[in-house]
């Protein structure tokens, strides 16, 4: 599932007013203005909200989402914070770790791997479809323009037994968050985890307690850094580059500015 916490201010989920769209000339064709009280300033998308999802946007009562301190101290769950490899309490992850050094892919015997046909290949030829060329646009408009792509970090829950699964990760899509943590029941330096102890049991029955823990340990160090915020286990296989995309599109921009303009 994704977790997706946008800037968006305390009162955009207000009832938008009667917006009507004008060229920048106000003759046809061109790119599409708002017009309110006689300004133009906002942009109208492309394509509307659809009629269920702007009534849902607008029924939604407006929060802020400043930050605040909630940790009390780190004295309780689920605000206890991470434990260090030696079992000390207040052990800060850097999560950059994997964006900034990310490992070498290597792939033993890469020929014989690549030359099977079945259903992995099937599915990674026929059914995933990694958006490369518009990814690239979209960071060459970033660079050029100067506006800052989506902060995105990947927070992925796991225990000490699954350790193991998270090289994958590491020497795939993992790098391409803008930050990353494992959050599991044993830190490690070496692998970017990070034990996160939490109310309870370390057992999937009681998974909410550990997620609890995990995402108040995000809100508590690293809340303010990023944008958005996509959670899994250690089996998800994330494409960094369309989600980042799909963060951008003018269905994100518009629904997270109330559902009537960009």
């Amino acid at each position: 599932f994704h977790v997706g916490i946008a800037g968006v201010k305390a009162d955009t989920a207000k009832k938008a007013p009667t917006l009507h769209p004008q060229t920048k000339d106000g003759a046809g064709g061109g790119e599409k203005q708002l017009v309110a009280g006689g300004h133009s300033s906002k942009r109208l998308p492309s394509k509307p909200l659809d009629p269920a999802r702007l009534k849902m946007i607008q029924e939604i009562k407006p929060v802020k989402i400043n930050y605040v301190d909630a940790a009390a101290g780190h004295k309780e769950h689920p605000h206890m914070g991470a434990m260090d490899e030696d079992g000390n309490f207040g052990y800060i992850h850097d999560e950059t770790f994997l964006h900034r050094n990310p490992p070498k892919f290597e792939l033993p015997n890469a020929e014989a791997a690549c030359s099977k046909r079945d259903a992995n290949h099937r599915m990674l030829t026929e059914k995933v479809f990694v958006d490369v060329k518009a990814d690239a646009a979209a960071e060459q408009k970033s660079k050029e323009t100067g506006k800052p792509r989506p902060k995105i970090m990947c927070v992925i829950f796991t225990i000490e037994k699954y350790h193991d699964k998270l090289s994958a990760i590491s020497h795939t899509w993992g790098p391409k968050c803008d930050g990353i943590i494992y959050a599991s029941d044993k830190t490690d330096g070496e692998i970017g985890t990070v034990n996160i102890p939490h109310e309870g049991k370390e057992e999937y029955k009681n998974i909410w307690q550990k997620n609890r823990s995990i995402w108040a340990y995000v809100y508590d160090n690293y809340y303010e850094k990023y944008d958005y915020f996509h959670s899994g286990g250690d089996d998800v296989f994330i494409l960094v580059e369309n989600l980042r995309l799909y963060l951008e599109s003018e269905e994100i921009q518009t629904a997270s500015n109330g559902g009537q303009y960009l």
